[in-house]
């Protein structure tokens, strides 16, 4: 079945999480990725774990349905074997610090003149321009930076992270984003352009409320826990043997969670969704009493019988175990060269007539290159034999 990219070629001089995701959410609707790696050394996410077997998980979560090319950036063949690729490829996608590819010899007029229709998508940091463009930056410091840290954890806690690298992830999904407008753009002009994606905006980005309640209101809106900043009861509770999260906020919810609680004189002393808001510890001790000698998984159960959004607070292991996980094929497993099956997230974006799939295992550093040569750059056996011996590949 076609897929939405079959035709489109991606250079991926990317590392880590961002740029990674950002090219694979393209390889899984099926451009044909090709993933640059430093030759005999491989992208630096191959040296992260968890392991299996000495294969990174780290990498493979990432890197699926690409191909892999190692190249010396540091031989005048090697960089010539990159400029070839340029050439007839249709976006490059990279997440180095601003000025490394112009330090490289590819600045912004140097893609453009061996490409003009070269689409070229920078995720950073601090982005390609502004005062803190050449800063560090990994995705803890930009959480704590934006403000995100501040506003997550416990009321009277310490500011806390989120669970995994979550602005790296949005910042991926954001340059995908932008190549696909660009390549919508390229259609109508026959031009590539520029695309800029920083972790720095996208951390703001995802602060829903907060940035225009301070800037309209002048109020610095503070950590709430597991509540909910504009209804009540919303909270993660402990029930007999284990944590549950209730959300009965909503009028309409909240009226079911009475029945459900056959507490239904609870409406007439919290009806007011106002007046709940302001008394939400009451009705939440409340709750919590009502939860405390109930098991987890059964009050679960009782709870979403009467319509109301309520889940036990499971561990990965467990939530991975759902049949309805299963279903929607969030995870799926690919052999994997002297270890066998390895798990892969899911595509996530289910599209009806030309969906996407897993159809490449994340390959070996450089595993293609001599394909890559000798397919698209149409080099001669003797060519690649050169090469490689020049070790430029």
């Amino acid at each position: 079945m076609k897929k939405p990219l079959e035709g489109i070629r991606v250079l991926d001089m990317t590392k880590v999480i961002a740029g990674p995701l950002c090219s694979m959410l393209l390889s899984d609707m099926g451009a044909d990725v090709i993933k640059i790696e430093k030759k005999d050394v491989g992208e630096e996410g191959r040296t992260y774990g968890p392991w299996k077997e000495g294969v990174s998980l780290f990498y493979t979560v990432f890197n699926r349905n690409k191909r892999s090319m190692g190249i010396d950036f540091r031989n005048d063949e090697g960089l010539a074997v990159f400029r070839d690729l340029i050439k007839v490829s249709d976006v490059l996608v990279e997440n180095y610090r601003p000025g490394t590819l112009a330090s490289m010899g590819f600045d912004a007029d140097a893609l453009k003149k061996l490409n003009p229709r070269l689409i070229v998508a920078h995720l950073s940091g601090f982005g390609q321009y502004g005062p803190n463009r050449d800063r560090v930056a990994y995705d803890a410091i930009i959480q704590a930076m934006c403000g995100l840290e501040d506003l997550t954890g416990q009321v009277d806690g310490m500011p806390q992270m989120t669970g995994s690298s979550l602005l790296d992830c949005i910042t991926g999904v954001y340059g995908a984003y932008g190549v696909m407008l660009a390549l919508f753009e390229r259609e109508k002009s026959g031009l590539g352009q520029e695309i800029d994606v920083a972790l720095l905006d996208s951390g703001f980005s995802v602060l829903t409320t907060n940035m225009p309640d301070y800037l309209a209101n002048g109020v610095i809106q503070t950590r709430v826990g597991n509540t909910d900043r504009v209804c009540a009861p919303v909270n993660t509770y402990m029930a007999k043997d284990r944590y549950i999260h209730i959300n009965g906020g909503a009028q309409a919810v909240f009226k079911r969670l009475c029945q459900c609680m056959e507490r239904e004189d609870l409406m007439d002393r919290f009806g007011d969704p106002d007046y709940r808001f302001d008394h939400g510890q009451e009705i939440d001790e409340i709750l919590a009493e009502w939860v405390a000698d109930k098991e987890a998984e059964e009050l679960e159960r009782r709870l979403t019988a009467f319509d109301i959004p309520a889940s036990v607070v499971r561990n990965v292991g467990e939530a991975l175990d759902s049949d309805h996980v299963k279903a929607r094929k969030v995870v799926e497993f690919v052999d994997y060269p002297g270890i066998g099956p390895i798990p892969l997230p899911g595509v996530n974006v289910k599209l009806s007539r030309t969906p996407g799939a897993i159809y490449r295992r994340p390959a070996l550093a450089g595993e293609h290159s001599e394909e890559i040569l000798r397919d698209i750059l149409g080099k001669t056996r003797e060519e690649i034999r050169q090469l490689k011996a020049s070790r430029a590949v």
